[in-house]
């Protein structure tokens, strides 16, 4: 036939055979006395003409589901259920037998009008249960069930878990948009199925539990039962990304894997029971055949499952999690085992772990599939309520310890990708670790990615900054603050003079005090932004938190991305930071050097114009400048900027050249001593009154006193 290709089963791909489970059922099932239903193959159900919602085997499109013994798939799964076919390539080998000496053709654009079935494309069906499972929720108190099985209450409410007097039953919503629910019934008695489940007709076939979780930004661990992979999630904390299928049958984990696959590998987490290790080495081979990294749960915890394992013991099953999440990073650390995939963020060694849970990060599959959200696109109503539910949660703004800048930033620093420009010896570095400091000392953990300074010797460049700052707030001479490169020298450290001994350990344990959430990654020949994405990775993993990034600094940056001009290299590069940001949900701040236009005279949104596009992407673009030296006139400039770095203690200015959703041109005066590392805002301590126990180094500076 023209036009068509015969039924090839290496030129076919797994979505083509789906087509032909009607086919299929029309060859193997039997119809029930309520057409179009069939009596299931499986437990018998439909085959006394008195159908309801608990017993009846429905074809629906590409799936089928039993509503009596809760058995639902594809055409794989029907195949191997009823042929006793387990290896899924020997299912699909099965297909193309029964279906290629018939003379049916299978073609991705065309099917013959004959073969074709009534529905080609699954209907959109968009059901809303929210008013039935927010009364469910009310009646969660109402079975002791969930907590036998060691939910807490945080994590029934924050699951949105509930109980169905009638059906009696535990209510498990799949999504946050509670679009689809199955319900654990309590009481199985007379033998009534484990599971009800929605009728496809009414809410479409069932989705993976939590599927979004399969591409948040850390290895997502795959399990049978819904309650399983919750399990997960609380023991962890939710920092860890989990789904369930909802059974063994992983046909729609793979439909969903061949349209996009995950940015970090899998980790399988199945039952401990025979069914459980089948669909283990089932699913393996399918994956390798995709080529999507994943590795195997281990276990040191006695438990048939993952929520038997939480009952048994809770601290040994979070400990094999984490031990789990870490195999799984390593792995990923082999970029040989990961694709590239357009339109998804570079990927890394390493959860931006956003929280695998219902109440805050998943993303409903109604939102991928349907006509009002694709690709990422949101409509005004999907985006009202997730607008409210972050802002209840509340966006990220995190201080900068500096508090005139702070408000000069609209509050401190957002989400977003912040620039700093400005021309050598005015200590852009030195600014950005002193903010490190501060910020990490507000509680938030800080990556300092340096390209340029070694590790020991911005370790000595904090040290020096605290011993010049306890001098200055003691009141005593700075003869006892200690400087960069004499720090770096062991007989520094060994002087006999008492007071720099005192000041030096003061200082040396305020640094360390401060600086517990810093984090500092040396680049070289073998890092990159991938490096980092996966570094921040397992920052959050530790701390719960994103961690902010600084990268110093952006020009050296452009050496570790390969190929392209030096613009395409830096749009690419910042592309990347922008994602970053995105993804973890945390500023990236970018030290950049300037072109001539910002050479030792006034910084302007022109002076990065040879730096790529980042005038034009920064959502901040921050200038460091002599205080004053747009007063001058541009003869003079040059003597001007020269007099400045040559004193003692130089008065800089930041002034904000661009601020996507605030003000710009407004200017922050600083005091900076280059012999000590040092920057303060200028009159910053006429808001401190003597005695305030906000002045951080209060106790310090009475101890050297």
């Amino acid at each position: 036939m023209k036009g068509c290709v015969s039924i090839n089963k290496y030129n076919t791909s797994t979505e083509d055979f789906k087509r032909y489970l009607q086919d299929y059922a029309n060859m193997t099932l039997t119809p029930a006395k309520n057409p179009p239903f069939y009596i299931c193959p499986l437990c018998g159900s439909g085959g006394h003409g008195n159908w309801n919602s608990d017993g009846a085997f429905s074809v629906k499109g590409d799936y089928w589901t039993c509503f009596s013994c809760g058995e639902h798939g594809d055409i794989y799964d029907l195949v191997g259920k009823i042929e006793g076919i387990e290896d899924f390539k020997a299912q699909k080998d099965r297909i193309f037998e029964l279906f290629s000496s018939s003379g049916t053709v299978i073609n991705k654009n065309i099917v013959p009008q004959k073969q074709r079935p009534k529905t080609l494309e699954k209907p959109i069906i968009k059901a809303d249960y929210r008013r039935y499972i927010s009364q469910c929720m009310n009646n969660a108190n109402k079975t002791n069930y969930l907590t036998e099985r060691g939910f807490t209450a945080e994590t029934i409410k924050r699951c949105k878990l509930g109980y169905d007097s009638k059906k009696r039953g535990v209510v498990i919503p799949y999504n946050r948009e509670c679009s689809y629910y199955v319900i654990r019934r309590v009481d199985t008695e007379g033998g009534k199925s484990k599971y009800w489940k929605l009728p496809t007709e009414e809410a479409g076939t069932e989705p993976l539990y939590n599927e979004f979780a399969l591409y948040q930004n850390s290895p997502c661990f795959i399990t049978e039962g819904t309650l399983d992979a919750i399990s997960i999630l609380q023991t962890a904390d939710f920092i860890v990304s989990a789904i369930a299928l909802g059974g063994v049958g992983y046909g729609k984990l793979l439909a969903t894997l061949e349209k996009r696959k995950p940015l970090f590998p899998l980790i399988l987490a199945f039952d401990k029971d025979e069914r459980g290790r089948e669909t283990t080495e089932k699913l393996s081979h399918e994956l390798d055949n995709l080529n999507i990294p994943y590795i195997i749960a281990k276990w040191t915890v006695e438990g048939k499952d993952p929520n038997d394992m939480m009952c048994n013991d809770t601290d040994q099953f979070a400990e094999d999690i984490a031990q789990n999440v870490l195999a799984a990073t390593e792995k990923q650390e082999n970029p040989e085992s990961m694709e590239q995939h357009e339109g998804q963020p570079l990927q890394g060694t390493e959860t931006h772990t956003e929280e695998a849970s219902l109440e805050e990060s998943e993303i409903p599959p109604e939102e991928v599939e349907t006509e009002e959200t694709f690709n990422g696109i949101w409509t005004a109503e999907k985006l009202y309520n997730d607008f409210f539910d972050k802002l209840n949660e509340g966006f990220t703004c995190i201080s900068t310890g500096f508090p005139k800048f702070d408000r000069l930033l609209e509050g401190g620093l957002y989400e977003g990708l912040y620039i700093l420009g400005a021309d050598s010896s005015l200590g852009k570095t030195t600014f950005f670790l002193q903010l490190a400091s501060q910020i990490s000392a507000g509680g938030y953990p800080v990556l300092f990615y340096s390209l340029e300074m070694s590790r020991y010797e911005l370790f000595a460049k904090g040290i020096s900054r605290n011993t010049y700052d306890i001098t200055l707030k003691a009141g005593i001479s700075d003869r006892a603050a200690q400087r960069t490169r004499f720090l770096m020298k062991a007989e520094t450290w060994n002087k006999d003079d008492k007071q720099r001994h005192d000041v030096l350990t003061a200082a040396t344990e305020q640094y360390l005090k401060e600086s517990e959430n810093l984090y500092i990654c040396e680049g070289n020949n073998g890092t990159n932004l991938d490096t980092v994405r996966g570094i921040m990775t397992k920052i959050k993993s530790q701390t719960e938190k994103s961690p902010v990034l600084i990268v110093d600094y952006f020009q050296i940056l452009l050496m570790t991305v390969n190929e392209g001009t030096d613009k395409q290299r830096a749009d690419r590069a910042v592309t990347e930071l922008k994602r970053i940001s995105r993804d973890f949900d945390v500023p990236v701040i970018a030290i950049s050097s300037l072109n001539r236009e910002g050479y030792e005279g006034t910084v302007r949104k022109a002076s990065f114009k040879e730096s790529g596009g980042i005038e034009y992407s920064a959502d901040v673009l921050m200038g460091l400048q002599p205080q004053g030296i747009e007063d001058i006139d541009k003869k003079e400039q040059k003597a001007y900027y020269d007099k400045c770095v040559a004193e003692r203690v130089r008065t800089l200015e930041i002034k904000i050249l661009k601020q996507r959703n605030g003000t710009i041109g407004g200017e922050d005066v600083f005091y900076f001593t280059p012999a000590f590392n040092h920057f303060r805002e200028s009159e910053v301590f006429s808001d401190v009154a003597e005695g305030d126990p906000t002045d951080p180094f209060k106790n310090i500076a009475q101890m050297v006193i």
